[in-house]
């Protein structure tokens, strides 16, 4: 099976949505992060660890209303 870069297809959307250089950093950084640490257990609600996922878990307001940002310029 072929390894996808996740980040630079993260990276490479988001740029090419209209999203300026040093945002795109930030939010693919922290998909990466996210998609990294909240997979397997905790995804399917096994696991949670407070101190660890609590940051990713707050951060994803940001991301997600950027991303909508994106959706309704492009719709």
């Amino acid at each position: 099976m072929e390894k996808v870069n996740v980040g630079g297809f993260c990276y490479s959307s988001l740029y090419q949505a209209g999203m300026s250089r040093e945002e795109v950093e930030k939010k693919s950084e922290y998909f990466v992060d996210a998609r990294a640490k909240l997979h397997g257990e905790c995804f399917y609600g096994l696991f949670y660890e407070e101190r660890e996922h609590k940051p990713l878990i707050e951060g994803s307001e940001d991301y997600l209303n950027a991303i909508k940002k994106l959706l309704k310029l492009m719709l």
